[in-house]
């Protein structure tokens, strides 16, 4: 494994403990209007998977 993943790793999970308490509560909150000032559209949850795939794909290709 390389030096700087297992810098990336140490961080995220000191990072992954700090998020515990939030694990099993949901969050209700109303961002219409932050949506509204930024003229905000989401993009779908299929493109969002589509893109994330693209990018690790582009990612492993250059290593």
């Amino acid at each position: 494994m390389k030096k700087s993943n297992i810098c990336q790793n140490a961080y995220f999970d000191s990072e992954a403990k700090s998020m515990n308490s939030y694990i099993g509560k949901t969050y209700d909150g109303d961002v219409s209007t932050t949506m509204e000032i930024f003229d905000c559209n989401p993009i779908a949850f299929k493109r969002t998977i589509l893109d994330t795939a693209k990018s690790i794909e582009s990612y492993l290709s250059n290593i």
